[in-house]
């Protein structure tokens, strides 16, 4: 099944029963998407008075966008499995086993041949905040962690 108007009008009617959304309603709920095809056409015909937000890793601030967003890390991984999708259950899950360990292999194998502690791209943003950090200012911390690490050691 692709993505599609059609295909997202039907998820969103299923969504709707199963959580109740109905005309007096649905203007209460809001939508978050990232444009993906087909989408805001399908809820505005099935929610026309819902809210539809855009998320985008694009518009966050650099300090907050993390490395990898789930997202993106799980379209990756279905995208390496689709060869074993035509497979029996039992096919499917080994070859996906032995996809994990053989990834697994070649991931330590490049670890090993790093020659540097930390990775070019990581030390950058290290570098970065680190020509910002004066910009920060700690308030506080020294005694909120030594309370947290006292009610800890209290507790156990």
């Amino acid at each position: 099944m692709t993505e599609s108007t059609a295909t997202w009008t039907w998820f969103f009617h299923l969504l709707g029963l199963d959580l109740g959304i109905t005309p007096a309603n649905e203007a209460e709920f809001t939508f978050i998407n990232d444009r993906q095809k087909g989408l805001q056409a399908a809820l505005n015909e099935v929610f026309p008075r819902a809210e539809l937000l855009y998320w985008s890793r694009s518009h966050f601030k650099e300090i907050v966008k993390p490395d990898m967003v789930c997202n993106n890390m799980c379209e990756a991984f279905y995208k390496s499995i689709l060869d074993a999708r035509d497979k029996s259950i039992i096919e499917m899950l080994e070859w996906i086993r032995s996809y994990l360990v053989n990834k697994r292999v070649l991931r330590r194998e490049w670890i090993r041949r790093l020659t540097d502690p930390m990775l070019s791209n990581i030390f950058q943003k290290l570098e970065k905040f680190k020509a910002t950090s004066h910009e920060a200012i700690a308030i506080g911390v020294v005694s909120s962690f030594s309370k947290l690490g006292q009610l800890l050691a209290d507790t156990l």
